[in-house]
């Protein structure tokens, strides 16, 4: 349906954001289209004082290329965020505490993304 489509990448409005503080994404970091459409909303609705967490698994293949095992689309979002001008902070999944035991996922990483402060005019 052509109208949920556009709801899932359309833009989001100012009143949308209106007390916007935090925003929680978790395994949605994938396909390539929806990264480029989840980094355009993250520099959209972070702005200052709110905080994005994301969380992945990144996602291993084997590579024809290079013939090793390599994460790609994990570490093109890091850079697209980044290119949006926030801040990504990597979050020490160890320091987590744990209250039922399990066993934890090597692959599993959780960033803090935000807006710097900017001090002084815009770049130009």
């Amino acid at each position: 349906d052509t109208r949920q489509r556009e709801g899932i990448y359309g833009e989001v409005r100012e009143e949308e954001m209106k007390g916007l503080q935090l925003v929680l994404a978790a395994d949605v970091v994938y396909d390539p289209r929806l990264t480029d459409a989840l980094a355009h909303l993250l520099d959209r609705v972070v702005t200052t004082g709110v905080v994005a967490i994301v969380s992945a698994e990144k996602r291993v293949y084997f590579s024809e290329n290079t013939l090793k095992q390599e994460v790609y689309e994990w570490p093109r979002f890091i850079d697209l965020v980044k290119l949006g001008g926030l801040k990504v902070e990597t979050v020490n999944v160890a320091s987590l505490p744990q209250h039922i035991p399990y066993q934890r996922n090597r692959f599993l990483e959780i960033v803090r993304i935000t807006r710097p402060h900017r001090v002084g005019p815009p770049p130009l």
